[in-house]
């Protein structure tokens, strides 16, 4: 009686529905319903609610009434509560509790102009200019009634797309994991701001004006996002980007669990409403957790970025030709730069250029552009990446690399005019290389920033 006296006096209400039952979320990710508990001969006791054969474990329960719906609203029960207030289109003395209800109901006539208060303040204010662009930050949600999304203002030529700048207070990844297996981040405040919608617009227009992509996603979130069936996802356990929980997913693996493994991998089936590990749904329940791991945590992120792409209507493109989505979700793994594919791109330096040569003579430009080529032919995939980072701000060859010599201490960059300068102050090759690595390693997240 405990169970009743309690809900009964939280919930006063639910004394008019006849009685009540509980109820638990039951099924796998693709099929997940309510379903009964059934009530014991002694009613619900908490005895009963903490016995591991309810496998409730940490999940929510519903209470449902046996014999009639009860009204939800708040105006429809008790009794009127709380000091009068004055309508302001009446001008009736109505209740606090029942002024919803009135305003929902009110015909009367609206109050005369002269007898508002703060209209000064008003018209002062429709005086004053519109705001302009130049009043923008960077980030600034404003509300879009036409789409339901938060769209961000971006004023940086170049972003990445895997980060966002959270207020200046650090960064917050949209995408976590390991390279070539990046899942969507399983973050609340990201999700219901609608974030991912408005980077699946960005990752849209960025393929279609030839910009950055987004790489190294994991090819199970890549075939669920184009509708592909949980269930038959290719998904390994390096998906998993929560350590903790990849951990306790591959003691699944092992032949035998202590007693203490098992406790631990059954808390956290039965707090995603799996049942607890025995040793014939051992592998079983290996698959599943991992399923709702990487793709069940993610689920509305992924509709988010289906939604984005949709928005800048890239979607037909990518149903009518799968060929085309490895292009849009390169591998990080088949992103490997030779040299020459940067000596191709590279315009050098020529004698009568407006760069800040301070009279440098053929000499010294020929000497500096060498160590270069040297740099560039002797430099390995991961090293020629970091260097186009910091040539250019991404990983992405554009059509065009420049070259310029500076009066700098160290090796500089003008990302947005992919433009690498050089100063002319080196002898030797070794005091070059050693300049422009310590250059390269001081920017490794190149622009970062929304």
């Amino acid at each position: 009686m405990a169970v009743t006296n309690k809900l009964m006096e939280v919930f006063p209400k639910l004394q008019e529905g006849g009685g009540f039952e509980f109820l638990k979320i039951a099924g796998s990710t693709r099929s997940r319903n309510l379903s009964l508990l059934q009530c014991p001969n002694t009613g619900y006791t908490l005895a009963y609610l903490k016995d591991p054969s309810t496998t409730i474990g940490q999940a929510t329960i519903y209470i449902r009434p046996l014999q009639q719906d009860l009204p939800i609203d708040s105006e429809s029960s008790g009794h009127a509560s709380g000091p009068a207030i004055s309508c302001i289109t009446c001008q009736k003395e109505v209740p606090f509790s029942e002024m919803k209800l009135h305003r929902a109901n009110c015909d009367g006539t609206p109050m005369q102009e002269t007898h508002r208060e703060g209209e000064g303040d008003r018209c002062e204010e429709n005086d004053r200019e519109p705001p302009t662009d130049r009043d923008s930050v960077p980030v600034r949600p404003e509300t879009s009634v036409q789409s339901g999304v938060e769209p961000v203002v971006i004023e940086s030529g170049k972003i990445d797309l895997k980060e966002l700048d959270n207020g200046g207070v650090g960064q917050t990844l949209l995408f976590e994991g390991e390279p070539d297996h990046l899942v969507p981040a399983a973050s609340e405040v990201l999700i219901e701001s609608n974030l991912f919608r408005v980077a699946g617009r960005m990752i849209a227009h960025s393929f279609l004006h030839d910009g950055p992509h987004v790489t190294g996603l994991s090819p199970a979130v890549i075939h669920v996002l184009f509708n592909g069936d949980p269930e038959m996802a290719t998904i390994v356990v390096e998906d998993c980007p929560d350590l903790h929980i990849r951990s306790i997913i591959q003691m699944l693996e092992l032949e035998e669990l202590t007693q203490e493994q098992k406790d631990t991998v059954s808390d956290l089936s039965l707090s995603w409403d799996l049942p607890a590990v025995t040793k014939t749904n051992q592998r079983w329940l290996h698959n599943k957790l991992l399923v709702h791991a990487v793709i069940g945590r993610t689920m509305r992120q992924i509709k988010q970025l289906r939604k984005g792409l949709k928005d800048v209507m890239l979607w037909p493109l990518l149903t009518s030709r799968p060929d085309v989505v490895p292009l849009l979700f390169p591998k990080m793994a088949g992103m490997q730069f030779v040299p020459q594919m940067f000596l191709d791109k590279i315009t050098w330096p020529v004698e009568d250029s407006d760069d800040e040569d301070e009279g440098l003579d053929i000499e010294c430009k020929c000497r500096i552009t060498g160590f270069l080529r040297v740099f560039i032919e002797t430099a390995s995939s991961d090293t020629l990446a970091q260097l186009l980072k910091f040539w250019v701000g991404w990983e992405m060859l554009p059509s065009e690399l420049k070259v310029e010599f500076s009066g700098g201490t160290f090796p500089s960059s003008s990302t947005c005019f992919e433009t690498l300068k050089l100063p002319a102050h080196y002898n030797t090759y070794k005091d070059f290389e050693e300049a422009l690595v310590a250059a390269i390693d001081s920017a490794h997240t190149g622009f970062g920033l929304v």
